[in-house]
């Protein structure tokens, strides 16, 4: 098996995370696995773009997708058909336990372009240059690989994978030590505390 792993787009990553997956790597190497460093020429493209513009592609297919979905309901008790009427449903309903648990995703999904607008398009354009062409594609071709390998949340790796609607596996890598220091998501939800499981995809 050819693996690629995308170095130039591995940043910002958990000093454990990372730790454990070059020991998973070099446990795939001694089965017989072939590394190769590839390198995804528009890492520094996507390094420059802006956060809002990444995101709009997004924003716009969720709303879209969203409204879609609550007009297929058969039965729609709380008259549900749009992003804003989830939003409101969410902070008036005390069921939702609004705002312990918040809405922020959403209401900068809501901010975002329409689905059927040209700055939608050209976005969705760029981004599909970006995570194929010039991203996981290319090194794939040019590298003859058969999986890119990369730690969990790496970006852009995990954004380009999802964009393309790639197969993507969540592979264990082990667990936080015990004298991990926790930290919260928000409230009582934590992503990083002692014995949370690590992953990377492939």
């Amino acid at each position: 098996m050819r693996i690629g792993v995308p170095r130039n787009a591995i940043k910002d990553v958990d000093k454990v995370i990372l730790e454990h997956f070059e020991r998973a790597l070099k446990l795939l190497e001694s089965a017989g696995a072939i590394l190769t460093d590839v390198k995804f020429s528009s890492a520094e493209e996507w390094s420059k773009w802006d956060a809002a513009s990444k995101r709009a592609c997004l924003q716009a297919e969720f709303k879209h997708s969203i409204e879609g979905w609550l007009e297929s309901l058969v039965e729609n008790p709380n008259e549900l058909h749009s992003l804003s009427d989830i939003i409101n449903f969410t902070k008036t309903d005390s069921r939702e336990s609004y705002p312990q648990r918040d809405i922020q995703r959403w209401e900068w999904i809501k901010d975002g372009p329409e689905y059927n607008s040209l700055e939608y398009k050209e976005f969705l354009e760029k981004m599909y240059r970006l995570s194929g062409e010039q991203g996981i594609i290319g090194a794939m071709d040019e590298h003859q690989l058969d999986v890119i390998a990369y730690p969990t949340n790496t970006d852009p790796a995990t954004t380009f994978t999802a964009r393309l609607g790639l197969p993507a596996i969540t592979v264990p890598l082990g667990f936080y030590p015990k004298d991990t220091t926790p930290i919260s998501h928000r409230g009582d939800i934590y992503n990083v505390a002692p014995n949370v499981p690590l992953v990377f995809y492939r």
